[in-house]
């Protein structure tokens, strides 16, 4: 008989990693201390979309904030955000919306309840909450979606699956082999039928959710282009395509969109490069100084973007761009690697 493949280590942890959010939504595992975490988070991340779920958009604010909300400190070591993201953040998002779609509801007072046992079982008082709004500047209301969007979920695997799931006498009965010391028959019984439980509730939730992620319209942004394809043939010289950054000495962004633009030209093949520095007529990209533009280099710029703002990008006259797509200089150049792959 052929045997099937063995799953790799990171498609095993993948799926543990799956099992352990869908579990702890199951069981609405969420501990009231948590919220002070989310204190800590940089509350100057700018709000940049990172993945798109059926229409819907997942911020690198609301990345960060999930992820400090629901990851404690001691183990962002071993979970990491984009770990998290893809196997928590989005099936919670897609969990969500197939809530709504059944109009499935948290009414308030359900809500209110479950707080409240938050901050009992967590040893927080009104004051306590109080002087961490205070002191902390913290999202109340971050905190109580996280909870509602908890709930919903969890009403929906109820509802669906797991309240039909359970474990039939026969099976226990199939693998008791007889009570250890100290343990009563029932008892022995009853860790395996939990035992049983457990997996049925596991390989339920993974085939349940692994179908309507099938049917779900996932676009991480590093999936989309931030630049515009003019749908033009490549301009070329001498057989290699020319990429060019437009700046100015004074723009803000420009010295960044430099970096980036020069960082992300390094080792490719068969494009020549320019860094056209407006006010002083240098080319960036070369040891020389040049004493202007050149007239042709110029239109270029006209043509593509008339307003003549900075930075504009203009990769082999068929991708362009004004402006710098994201504030991470490591997300910004691996897109601009991404579009000069696309002229090479």
């Amino acid at each position: 008989m052929k045997k099937s493949p063995k799953k790799s280590r990171k498609a095993k942890r993948k799926e543990r990693l799956l099992l352990w959010f869908l579990s702890s939504i199951a069981a609405l595992a969420l501990l009231a201390f948590v919220i002070f975490y989310l204190a800590t988070g940089d509350k100057g991340i700018k709000e940049e979309i990172i993945v798109t779920v059926n229409g819907q958009d997942i911020t690198s604010k609301s990345l960060d904030g999930w992820y400090k909300l629901s990851i404690l400190p001691q183990y962002r070591g071993i979970v990491s955000k984009d770990e998290f993201l893809q196997d928590s953040l989005v099936p919670q998002a897609i969990l969500v919306q197939e809530a709504q779609k059944e109009n499935i509801e948290v009414p308030e007072d359900e809500l209110d309840s479950k707080i409240g046992q938050f901050f009992i079982s967590g040893g927080l008082s009104a004051d306590d909450m109080e002087k961490a709004l205070e002191e902390d500047n913290l999202e109340m209301d971050f905190f109580r979606e996280s909870v509602r969007q908890r709930l919903l979920i969890e009403k929906l695997l109820d509802k669906n699956l797991l309240s039909e799931i359970s474990v039939e006498d026969s099976e226990v009965d199939r693998l008791y082999s007889g009570a250890e010391s100290g343990e009563s028959e029932e008892q022995a019984k009853e860790a395996i039928r939990q035992e049983l439980l457990k997996e049925k509730k596991d390989k339920a939730l993974l085939t349940y959710f692994k179908t309507l992620i099938g049917s779900s319209e996932i676009v991480y942004a590093d999936e989309k282009s931030t630049f515009t394809d003019m749908e033009g043939e490549v301009c070329s010289a001498d057989g290699r395509a020319i990429a060019r950054l437009f700046i100015t000495s004074s723009c803000s962004e420009c010295k960044k969109a430099s970096d980036s633009f020069k960082k992300a030209s390094e080792g490719t093949e068969n494009i020549t490069s320019y860094t056209w520095e407006l006010d002083t007529g240098d080319n960036l990209m070369t040891e020389s100084k040049e004493a202007g533009i050149p007239k042709a280099e110029f239109e270029i710029l006209k043509k593509f973007n008339p307003e003549n703002t900075v930075p504009t990008y203009v990769l082999g006259c068929r991708h362009v761009r004004v402006g710098n797509a994201f504030e991470d200089p490591y997300l910004e150049e691996q897109e601009l690697r991404k579009a000069l792959a696309k002229i090479s």
